[in-house]
């Protein structure tokens, strides 16, 4: 695994993957489990081995993924409050400015998981289409976000899984 966020992560892999491919993974070290879908890859040649980037959109979140990824962000920032404990002159003491301090993680998301949905709306009184992907418990919730976030003048006309489109 190379990197983790609250929206996917990516790892290095010698496995093929076309995206939409559902994978499971155990993170066996943080002990967990999480589904996710391939969205994008790129093949890397380092030390003459050749392998798999592979950027994965999660399908379900759960509690224990969004703790590994607080952790994994609290052992970024240690490495800035080490240097921060040096001894310095009194002004670089005084505490950093509000837009330098480390932002909180993110809330937690509730005990249901999002899953990942692709949507077509279309033009309500036009020829207009467009492809909507986006996370959501499910897919009236989809359906609905997506016309929020889409505004007045566009109606849904097929709500899927995102792993479907395959």
């Amino acid at each position: 695994m190379l990197d983790v966020s609250l929206s996917g992560l990516s790892l290095q892999t010698t496995l093929q993957l076309a995206q939409g491919d559902e994978v499971e993974l155990d993170i066996a070290d943080a002990h967990v489990r999480v589904r996710a879908l391939a969205w994008n890859g790129r093949r890397v040649r380092r030390a003459g081995e050749t392998s798999n980037v592979v950027g994965m959109m999660l399908a379900e979140v759960g509690a224990d993924y969004e703790a590994l990824v607080a952790r994994v962000a609290d052992a970024r920032a240690k490495p800035a409050a080490r240097a921060a404990t040096a001894p310095a002159s009194k002004a670089s003491q005084e505490p950093p400015p509000p837009q330098a301090r480390r932002r909180a993680p993110p809330p937690l998301l509730g005990p249901r998981p999002l899953l990942w949905w692709r949507l077509r709306v279309k033009e309500t009184n036009g020829p207009r289409t467009r492809l909507v992907t986006l996370a959501a418990p499910s897919a009236e919730d989809a359906a609905a976000q997506s016309l929020a976030e889409m505004g007045a003048g566009w109606e849904v006309i097929e709500v899927k899984p995102a792993a479907a489109g395959r």
